[in-house]
C-alpha cells in the first residue's frame, strides 16, 4: 500500500476510534447516572399515577437513553459478535427509533415546565405545541429520509477483525440533511429566549415562590448548559463553521440533556411546601381537572396583578 494512503487510513482509524471512546464515555456517564438514581426514581416517580403526563415523560425519558445506549453500542461500537445483514439493519432502524425519543422527550419535559409557569392556559398550549412541532417535523422526516436510505453489508476483512459485525453504508449527509443543524440551532436559540422571558421578566417578582425557585435553578443550568452545548454542536455539524472532530460537544449534550431533565422533575416531587406541591400536581403531574382549577386561579392572580398596576 501507498506510504501516503497508509497514513491516511492509520489517521482516520485513530480518529475513528477515539470518537468511538467519547461516545463510550457519553453513554457509560449517563446510565451510572441512571444506576445511582434509581432509588429516587422509585420513591418520588413510582407512586404516581400511571396517567400523569409527569410520570410518562420522566420514565420515557429515562428508560428510552438506556435503550438508545445500548443500540447506539450494539450497532457502532465493535462487539466481536457477527449478525446478518438484515438483522443488522433492524437493529439499527430500532435505534433510530428509539433515539427519537431519547432525544426529544428530554427537551419536551423543559416546554412543559415553561407551559406550567405561563398558567397552564390552553392558548399557551397550543403555541407551545405549534411551535415545537415545527421545529420536530422537519428534522424527523429530513433524517428519515436520510436514515431509510442506509443499508447493512457483511463487515469487510479489516472490520471484521476489528470487530464490528456488520457495514452500515448511506449514512452521508444528503442535501436536504445539511438543513437539520440550522433547524436544531433556531430551536435552541426559541426555546433559550423563550425560558428567560417567562422565569427572568414574567417572575421576576416572585423569588419567594418555591417552584419558580427550583425551576429557575435546575431549569436555568439546563438551558445554560444545553444552550451553550447545542448551540455549539449545531455550529460543528454545520460544514465548515466550528470544527469539532471528537463530536465533543455532542457527547457531552446526550449526558447533560436528559441528566438535567431528569433533575428537575425529580425535584419538584421532592417540593414540601403544600401550596406549591398542589400547584406542581396540577401542572406537571396531575389531571386535566387539576390543570382547570389552577388555570382558573392563574387568571385570577394575573388580573390582581393588573389592578395593582
Amino acid at each position: 500500500m501507498d506510504p501516503a494512503a497508509l497514513e491516511k487510513l492509520k489517521a482516520s482509524l485513530t480518529l475513528w476510534r477515539i470518537n468511538e471512546s467519547t461516545l463510550l464515555v457519553a453513554y457509560t456517564s449517563l446510565i451510572y447516572y441512571y444506576a445511582t438514581t434509581f432509588d429516587e426514581e422509585v420513591t418520588r416517580i413510582w407512586p404516581q399515577s400511571n396517567r400523569k403526563i409527569g410520570k410518562i415523560m420522566y420514565l420515557l425519558s429515562r428508560y428510552s437513553n438506556i435503550v438508545a445506549a445500548v443500540l447506539s453500542i450494539l450497532t457502532t461500537l465493535p462487539t466481536h459478535t457477527t449478525m446478518s445483514p438484515p438483522a443488522c439493519i433492524r437493529l439499527f432502524r430500532a435505534f433510530v427509533a428509539t433515539s427519537v425519543v431519547a432525544v426529544n422527550i428530554p427537551e419536551a419535559i423543559f416546554w412543559v415546565c415553561i407551559f406550567a409557569l405561563l398558567g397552564g392556559r390552553r392558548q399557551y398550549m397550543i403555541v407551545m405545541i405549534a411551535a415545537y412541532l415545527a421545529f420536530f417535523v422537519p428534522i424527523q422526516v429530513m433524517q428519515g429520509i436520510t436514515y431509510s436510505k442506509t443499508k447493512a453489508f457483511p463487515p469487510l476483512p479489516w472490520e471484521e477483525e476489528m470487530g464490528y459485525m456488520c457495514s452500515l453504508d448511506g449514512l452521508q449527509m444528503k442535501p436536504y440533511s445539511l438543513i437539520v443543524p440550522y433547524i436544531n440551532l433556531a430551536r435552541t436559540i426559541f426555546v433559550t429566549i423563550l425560558a428567560i422571558v417567562t422565569l427572568f421578566v414574567r417572575y421576576r417578582k416572585q423569588n419567594s415562590n418555591r417552584l419558580i425557585r427550583i425551576i429557575q435553578r435546575e431549569g436555568g443550568m439546563f438551558y445554560f448548559c444545553a444552550s451553550v452545548t447545542g448551540i455549539f454542536t449545531g455550529l460543528a455539524q454545520i460544514p465548515g463553521v466550528l470544527p469539532d472532530k471528537y463530536a465533543v460537544t455532542s457527547r457531552i449534550r446526550k449526558v447533560v440533556l436528559p441528566v438535567f431533565a431528569d433533575r428537575l422533575l425529580l425535584y419538584l416531587q421532592a417540593v414540601e411546601d403544600p401550596g406549591t406541591r398542589a400547584e406542581v400536581s396540577a401542572l406537571i403531574f396531575g389531571t386535566v381537572k387539576d390543570t382547570k382549577i389552577t388555570e382558573a386561579t392563574s387568571k385570577v392572580e394575573e388580573e390582581t396583578e393588573l389592578q395593582q398596576v
